[in-house]
């Protein structure tokens, strides 16, 4: 891997290729250091990057001074912050969590469920990044950041490849749709802007190539000072089908049965027929139901 630029917290506001904008303070914490701004318009600038290169990656440590998860959406939350669900990690506008109108932009939102994205586009993830052409964007979807816990975020592209990545601590959380063919990308600013007041950064680097999953699970071992084991357990579980703890929950004798559904072989073929043979029912079945019920032995195999 080749290195392109690494920027990291100092004392000095302003160095070669970036500059600290506003008030902002650096928060020491389990061996790392990191910038946090303590205002709105507190911002990082780089102006030294490479994200409009056909390939590279870049990786910043984070960490966030709230629990990044699910939360409540009303439409006058938007009364006093417009943006107030988007809580960008990087972009190339200076209006940082102004997703919609980033060309490039690292952004994690709160919607109905916690979402996060990487895109080279200007525009909307829906219906902007697939219509009417599919767009350079990656998304990983029920992410969730625990309170005042360090995260390495890395993300890879290679545009002529349509392959675009994201991990987190190492680990594969999303990546494009290998389908997709010819997805349009734009090419983004000169500067680009860091600084979410909810955010802790800390070393941002750019490398000149794409880099491999071994790659970027031996920068993670190599950078980690501390690390949650519980938080590298639920990423593997969640997007790497390890360390999976099956569900144990059993009802106890508070418990009262109202409702008990048999779904049992016998009763399935029953019901098959009767909407086989009865002309109200015949649309609620097809083909593919009787091709998965064929198989409803190695299916429950697998989920056990």
């Amino acid at each position: 891997m080749e290195l392109f630029e690494r920027f990291q917290p100092q004392e000095t506001k302003r160095t070669e290729g970036m500059e600290l904008q506003g008030k902002y303070r650096l928060i020491k914490k389990d061996g790392r250091i990191g910038w946090n701004g303590i205002q709105k318009k507190s911002v990082i600038e780089l102006k030294h990057h490479n994200v409009n290169d056909m390939e590279g990656a870049v990786s910043i440590w984070f960490f966030s001074l709230e629990e990044l998860c699910t939360t409540l959406r009303y439409d006058n939350f938007r009364m006093h912050n417009q943006f107030y669900d988007n809580y960008a990690i990087i972009a190339d506008q200076k209006e940082l969590c102004d997703y919609d109108n980033s060309t490039f932009c690292i952004n994690w939102n709160c919607g109905w469920y916690p979402q996060l994205s990487a895109k080279f586009f200007k525009g909307a993830i829906y219906p902007d990044g697939y219509a009417p052409v599919p767009k350079a964007l990656v998304t990983a979807g029920h992410c969730t950041f625990d309170k005042e816990e360090w995260y390495q975020l890395t993300f890879t592209w290679n545009k002529p490849k349509n392959r675009y990545k994201i991990y987190v601590n190492g680990i594969l959380v999303a990546c494009s749709d290998i389908y997709t063919k010819g997805m349009e990308w734009e090419e983004a600013g000169q500067t680009l802007y860091l600084g979410n007041p909810t955010l802790c950064i800390s070393d941002i680097t750019f490398y000149r190539d794409e880099l491999k999953i071994e790659e970027v699970e031996q920068l993670f071992e190599k950078e980690c000072c501390q690390v949650k084991e519980s938080v590298q357990k639920e990423l593997k579980a969640v997007y790497a089908d390890q360390e999976y703890v099956p569900f144990q929950w059993k009802p106890d004798e508070q418990w009262e049965t109202k409702l008990k559904l048999s779904l049992d072989k016998e009763e399935q073929a029953k019901r098959f027929v009767e909407r086989q043979t009865n002309p109200e029912k015949q649309w609620k079945i097809t083909e593919e139901d009787w091709r998965n019920r064929e198989n409803v032995d190695r299916y429950a195999g697998s989920s056990s």
